[in-house]
């Protein structure tokens, strides 16, 4: 989904007219600059010339001698397009500390992760200081995701995202939706403790405690807790890793 008008604006395109976009295509294209108009397209047919006034509404068929209307876009979207997307907008036009999203194991929609980090490269390159880790059960995919990185020239600090299981419901929605992997171990403690809420909080704070502390001693940059709105978790593992922090 990101990669898509990634790819459009990479060929050189400078905008794309249809009569609809698909709302998440539509929203990345306008993160990135890509120009895209809706409009009635019956009139236009390849290899027509054709002339776009933002502003106005209007698109002038040269090759037709005819105009097709659309609704003028909003100045900050034709701002946003100018400076060539949300990043390098806000970079322009303010100090701001810029943190972008990774994916250990790589987007869903990418194909390979060594594609999903030439994008990220991307992102960083067009302002990004400071990148958070998508969540992962395996530490293991996010050491061999932080060597590509590295080797692909992304030098920023990148915090590891971890979710600390709180109820099974919630944690296979999560993985449904980002694509995470579950290691044996973590299933087989899932299994086990599945009908005690109780003991499946505690096993899984320690399981998160467990991948922190392992990835405090490779010298991770920093730790992201995915607690989804409850402080006692996070206060839970604060205290625990307290004296490992200090260290």
């Amino acid at each position: 989904r990101e990669h898509a008008p990634q790819i459009i604006k990479i060929a050189g395109v400078g905008a794309v007219i249809a009569k609809s976009f698909a709302r998440i295509f539509y929203r990345n294209a306008i993160n990135i600059g890509l120009l895209l108009l809706e409009c009635d397209t019956d009139g236009i047919d390849a290899g027509d010339e054709l002339e776009v006034d933002v502003r106005e509404g209007v698109i002038k068929n040269l090759t037709k001698n005819t105009e097709i209307k659309f609704k003028p876009l909003p100045e900050v979207m034709i701002k946003l397009q100018q400076d060539g997307g949300l990043i390098e907008h806000i970079k322009k036009h303010g100090d701001f500390h810029i943190s972008g999203a990774c994916y250990p194991e790589g987007h869903p929609s990418c194909d390979t992760l060594v594609e999903d980090v030439l994008n990220l490269k991307k992102k960083v390159d067009a302002g990004a200081d400071h990148l958070i880790s998508q969540l992962f059960f395996d530490n293991q995919y996010f050491y061999e995701f932080l060597e590509k990185a590295r080797l692909a020239g992304i030098s920023v600090p990148i915090e590891a995202g971890i979710m600390p299981v709180v109820n099974k419901a919630q944690i296979e929605r999560m993985v449904t939706t980002c694509g995470a992997s579950l290691p044996p171990k973590f299933v087989k403690m899932m299994t086990r403790f599945e009908n005690s809420p109780e003991a499946l909080r505690d096993a899984g704070i320690a399981y998160a405690i467990d991948q922190i502390i392992d990835l405090m001693t490779h010298g991770v940059d920093g730790i992201h807790l995915y607690t989804m709105n409850q402080p006692a978790v996070a206060e839970r593992i604060c205290d625990a890793i307290g004296n490992i922090r200090n260290a």
